[in-house]
């Protein structure tokens, strides 16, 4: 009887143990990465340098936060902005090899735009207000694998002024800031790191 308690734990230790150590890079994704922007390296992500032939583009994710107490946000590919390179995003966490870490410093209001929105739990309506933002940022490039900053700028990105895009997403406040995509004002800082 006893040996057969021990073969019990025995077994629930090595499963207990192969639950555990479920750390596979298949599991990494852009998001994940989000940590590299607070100085922790992500050992699954993808060697800078190792993209294709050597040559680049060496893939990157971005993240954004609106102040320095904020946390960080993965941004989409929608919201880069256009003239952002759609080849130099990463698509998988595994393949990513430098991610890059914007920070909100300043804003300047461009546009105010309100709107009257339908409220389904009061049965009447809302003002929302849609503010646009040129949009002042603190850049920090990193290396996905290490977190080793690379490099590091300060960019102005300008809004397009048009509230409409923005009137049809789902608005949970009265007001709702937007800060300017950063994409193409990105471009200059970006290219020597991931086209090398």
């Amino acid at each position: 009887m006893k040996n057969k308690w021990m073969l019990v734990i025995i077994v629930l230790l090595i499963a207990a143990l192969a639950c555990g150590s479920g750390g596979s890079t298949s599991e990494i994704t852009n998001s994940t990465l989000k940590k590299v922007c607070r100085g922790e390296g992500v050992e699954e992500a993808a060697v800078y340098g190792s993209a294709g032939d050597g040559t680049g583009p060496y893939p990157v994710v971005a993240f954004r936060r609106a102040s320095e107490d904020d946390a960080w946000f993965l941004i989409g590919p929608d919201d880069m902005g256009e003239g952002f390179p759609p080849e130099w995003r990463s698509s998988q966490g595994t393949q990513t090899e430098l991610v890059l870490c914007l920070t909100t410093i300043e804003r300047e209001l461009v546009q105010e735009c309100a709107y009257t929105a339908q409220d389904d739990q009061e049965n009447g309506q809302v003002e929302l207000m849609i503010e646009l933002y040129n949009t002042t940022y603190d850049v920090v490039l990193r290396n996905a694998r290490t977190a080793e900053q690379y490099d590091t700028t300060t960019i102005e990105a300008a809004t397009t002024g048009v509230c409409e895009q923005y009137a049809l997403e789902v608005i949970d406040q009265d007001t709702r800031i937007i800060d300017a995509p950063p994409g193409a004002s990105l471009i200059p800082f970006l290219e020597p790191w991931v086209e090398e």
